[in-house]
């Protein structure tokens, strides 16, 4: 895409824009450090106490064997299916041989960062003492110097807040260093530099000038907060960690499988990560800084070419292995390379470039912390909604300054605009490195759909070639005098969209890397549509799973799904609010100092007319798709062959799916014709736009057309008599047919826009060569050009409003019924590994150790009770027996009600066949405790007799149980603590 189309200026590369123009996002980078290091913190005492007083004997190990626990099958497999971790006999299991820390990791997270930040109030002193600096007076024997820094200090515009200036008398370097915060900051001068200070006086004045700039800068403070947390992590975090594996390694004594094996390997690599990307970010920050340090200073008066060593710029011509060695060195240092900050003092195009990694640092220390906050003990859904706008928020305002800085500077200075392409490849790249560590995904090096992760990498995508295209139509129609507030305006879509994918794949989206486990069969169930034949699904069917399944679908509000339509809604308001500027305002004229009246920015985009043509186009196109369907669904066999009373649930799904299909293929077909087809200029933007039009044209189309349904003769698919009904009020599932196609049509239509706006475009339209003409627009046009946008986004306001609260109640209904399915239920049971006899027997075995082993004992001891009152009853005369057994027998009762309960609540039986003889041996005697007790109340001989008959053959189904597993193994006792 280029930013020099018809009727722009040409380009001037010789203009120079200020860096200050949108801030350098030093702040929120050290605020992403901080998250970082409060993750790190968090694993890193979570794994510390789960090695030395969670399961120091590896039993807790067995609860999860008792339950189900697979050990041949992967970490996924294990939480998902086979161990129901919110169970209370998981609970009760672990609690006897674990100890409930979890509340320990945050309280030492806020003591870690305490002790960072003590480190960074003792630096400036400690680094006073070491290198023992004195005064400045105490050196300035002649007076000369005094003079000449109060001087530089009122030149550098900090003569309000002066900074302390000592002397390291024996450094004969030339050098000079500021310390401490940029309240209280103090700037240390090597002894070699006072030297300079007569025989270089431009020398002297640009190295301390370019100290004095990190105060104005007010960048002191982060720079040795940034230098104390990487300090302290290094020995408070990552030391520990060490230590902790290490001593994990010597001591545990749990079985591990080789799918353990790699889901261990990837939770020692993570703390690993998590180091690499706290290193990478603090060095990162640290360049920057230097780099904005050196074009204050030039812009104060100090000289471009004193301070930097003459061979700087003697770096024509390298080869390709050289640069790209020296580019990889330049990651691990702490200071930009003596060439890049000569050629900075020249052009400051790499203070604006949106490089590859600070998008891919931001990327991968945004997966990591959601990973590793979404894997914390303890993390409901509510937690994990507010963990992805939180860090899908830092995330987006982190990379969407740093695009809108590359896009201002691009505009202003007539260069090629970035697309946001290679920004949103190396940001999405970087957000799935940490999900290929995560062990509850992997059970091998990496997931077993590692496909699955593009999707994040085509959200990311799709989020920053938006933010560029917006960004460049923003910058050039805003007004006002500054930047700032329609920057953060223009980073809240993405921020949306992202936190909605963040949250998805946490709760959903996760399962896919390791395979699509979802049938379609379960799928209809958990939308509540049972009993539809699945054996040979149809077409429509299929579609309608996959879209259950993919984001976008939940249009709830708690999910964010609303988010979503903001990426057509808001554009669509801009375009049609868009002025052509009359003269350049504020914020143009402070961002281009060396230019004394600069013109407006060229480039208004056309009309509305030219997005809102398509999107009509497809609407109308989607509507007539939607009667072919409804005249073949009425001629359809399935559909006649029931009567008119009763629509078939299979017909009507086929019906849903097709609907659905034709909303999202509108879409992604409009947008994909706008993004090919129009102009080079905003692709992706006119493509949303006319893809949301067309979507919401054939909403309302369908909402229409199935409320009139009956009054279309042989059109008609549900009804028969022309009248006005509700379709939500006769099938429940149309409020999710109504929801479920706008949030994938647009994700789809989008990133079709986006794939074929890259290429050049096969037809250009006049609105493209005549862009200056929109200037001469009367009044009366323009403000019929605000009135549309104005209805067509209050119309698609409420449409999402009314699509989010039907969503919102379906979910709602569906929590209160049985039609709801968890996780677990959804697996498809071909993808469960098949247990071995050797693992059936530890699981049996783990079984009774863990509980098993009580339940017998007391099975036991209720028999042996029950039995000593019979026993009694018949030692007695035969005129006493009723007496004596009213006297003995229902104190025996309590036993049989005590052992049903505990067993209830106890694990199943892990193995099937065990399973069917444990809940036969149950329910008899459960039947046994029920004659129990009508006996106490009134004893006879009758009911005496059919107590003992019940408990004679509750002992045998117990004999039938435990002749089973005794061809496993004769359980043992279980452990104490």
């Amino acid at each position: 895409m280029s930013a020099a189309t018809a009727g722009e200026a040409p380009a001037d590369h010789s203009t120079v824009v200020d860096e200050r123009v949108l801030g350098s996002g030093t702040t929120l980078r050290f605020v992403l450090l901080l998250v970082l290091f409060a993750v790190g913190a968090l694993s890193m005492s979570l794994d510390l106490v789960n090695a030395f007083t969670y399961d120091r004997h590896g039993n807790a190990y067995l609860c999860y064997l008792a339950a189900g626990d697979n050990p041949a099958a992967g970490i996924q497999q294990q939480v998902l299916f086979s161990a129901p971790l919110d169970s209370d006999a998981m609970k009760d299991c672990l609690a006897r041989y674990t100890t409930n820390l979890s509340w320990v990791p945050f309280v030492v997270t806020p003591v870690l960062i305490a002790a960072g930040y003590g480190l960074y109030r003792v630096m400036p002193a400690w680094k006073q003492r070491r290198s023992r600096l004195v005064p400045l007076d105490g050196v300035d024997v002649f007076g000369t110097l005094r003079p000449l820094l109060d001087d530089l200090v009122a030149t550098a515009g900090i003569a309000g807040r002066p900074p302390r200036i000592l002397v390291n008398p024996t450094a004969a370097t030339t050098g000079a260093v500021v310390v401490g915060t940029s309240r209280r900051a103090t700037i240390s001068l090597d002894g070699g530099l006072l030297v300079k200070s007569r025989t270089d006086p431009a020398g002297f004045r640009a190295v301390v000038l370019h100290e004095l700039a990190h105060v104005y800068n007010s960048d002191v403070g982060i720079t040795y907060a940034t230098v104390a947390m990487w300090r302290t992590f290094l020995v408070l975090v990552l030391l520990p960690q060490i230590v902790t594996f290490a001593y994990g390694a010597a001591v545990s004594t749990v079985p591990t499988s080789w799918g353990r094996a790699y889901a261990y390997a990837h939770v020692i690599a993570q703390p690993f990560l998590i180091s690499l990307l706290v290193y990478l970010t603090r060095a990162d920050i640290l360049r920057t800084r230097e780099i904005h340090a050196d074009l204050t200073a030039a812009r104060r008066g100090a000289s471009r070419h004193s301070g930097f060593p003459a061979a700087a710029g003697n770096t024509a011509g390298p080869s390709y292995r050289v640069r790209a060695w020296a580019a990889f060195r330049g990651l691990w240092r702490t200071h930009p390379s003596w060439a890049i900050r000569h050629r900075s003092l020249t052009d400051p195009a790499p203070v604006f470039q949106s490089s590859a990694l600070p998008m891919f640092l931001t990327g991968a220390a945004t997966g990591m912390a959601s990973v590793r906050l979404h894997n914390l003990p303890g993390s409901s859904l509510l937690m994990i909604r507010v963990q992805a706008l939180f860090l899908a928020g830092l995330a987006m305002t982190i990379t969407g300054a740093l695009l809108w800085r590359a896009v201002t500077y691009a505009v202003l200075t007539g260069r090629r605009v970035p697309t946001g392409w290679n920004a949103g490849l190396w940001f999405g790249a970087g957000l799935i490195v940490p999900e290929m560590t995560d062990p509850l995904v992997n059970d091998r090096w990496l997931p077993t759909h590692p496909e699955a992760l593009l999707i994040l990498v085509a959200v990311c995508v799709l989020a920053l070639v938006w933010t560029a295209q917006y960004a460049e139509l923003r910058i050039r129609t805003a007004r006002g005098h500054t930047l700032r507030w329609a920057m953060l305006w223009g980073i809240a879509p993405p921020w949306l969209l992202l936190s909605y994918t963040l949250n998805w794949w946490n709760t959903e989206g996760l399962t896919l890397a390791t395979g699509w486990f979802y049938s379609t069969s379960q799928t209809l169930k958990a939308i509540g549509l049972t009993g539809v034949p699945t054996l040979h699904p149809s077409f429509p069917s299929q579609i309608d799973a996959v879209l259950f399944n993919l984001p976008g679908h939940n249009a709830a509000a708690d999910t964010l799904w609303w988010g979503l339509p903001l990426l057509w809604i808001v554009p669509l308001a801009l375009w049609g609010a868009a002025r052509p500027p009359v003269r350049a305002p504020a914020w143009l004229t402070r961002a281009l100092p060396e230019v004394p009246d600069p013109a407006p920015l060229p480039g208004v985009p056309p009309r509305l007319v030219h997005v809102l043509r398509p999107g009509l186009i497809g609407g109308a196109v989607c509507c007539t798709a939607l009667l072919l369907v409804m005249a073949v669904t009425a001629h359809s066999d399935a559909w006649l062959s029931t009567g008119p009373d009763r629509v078939p649930a299979a017909a009507m799904l086929d019906y849903l799916a097709e609907i659905k299909l034709v909303l999202c293929g509108t879409g992604v077909l409009t947008a994909a014709v706008v993004a090919l087809r129009g102009v080079s200029r905003y692709p992706l933007l006119r493509g949303l736009i006319a893809a949301g039009i067309a979507t919401l044209t054939g909403t309302v189309g369908e909402w229409a057309l199935r409320t009139a349904d009956g009054c279309f003769g042989p059109l008609n698919v549900e009804r028969t008599v022309c009248r006005w009904e509700n379709p939500a009020d006769t099938w429940p599932g149309n409020p999710i047919a109504l929801g479920q196609p706008l949030g994938p049509a647009l994700v789809l239509a989008g990133l079709t826009a986006a794939a074929l706006g890259v290429f050049p475009s096969l037809r250009r339209s006049r609105a493209e060569v005549k862009t200056e003409a929109i200037t001469k627009t009367s009044r009366r046009a323009q403000l019929a050009q605000r009135l549309t946008a104005s209805a067509i986004v209050t119309a698609a306001l409420l449409q999402v409003a009314t699509v989010t609260a039907q969503a919102t109640n379906a979910v709602a209904t569906s929590r209160d019924t049985s039609t709801t399915v968890s996780a677990s239920d959804l697996w498809a049971e071909d993808t469960t590994p098949r247990v071995s006899v050797e693992t059936a027997r530890l699981q049996l075995l783990a079984w009774a150790r863990v509980g098993g082993v009580d339940l017998f004992s007391q099975t036991v001891a209720a028999r042996n009770d029950l039995r000593k009152g019979f026993e009694a009853a018949l030692d007695a005369p035969p005129a006493d027996f009723l007496s004596v057994y009213a006297a003995q027998v229902p104190q025996t009762c309590g036993g049989f009600s005590a052992l049903v309960r505990k067993a209830r609540a106890y694990f199943p039986v892990p193995v099937a066949e065990g399973q069917q003889l444990w809940t036969q041996f149950l329910e008899r005697f459960e039947s046994t405790y029920e004659a129990c007790e009508a006996s106490a109340q009134n004893p006879t001989f009758a009911e005496a007799d059919t107590v003992n008959i019940r408990l004679n053959r509750a002992i045998d189904a117990y004999n039938a149980f435990h002749r089973w597993a005794s061809r496993f193994e004769a359980p043992t006792a279980p452990p104490r603590r």
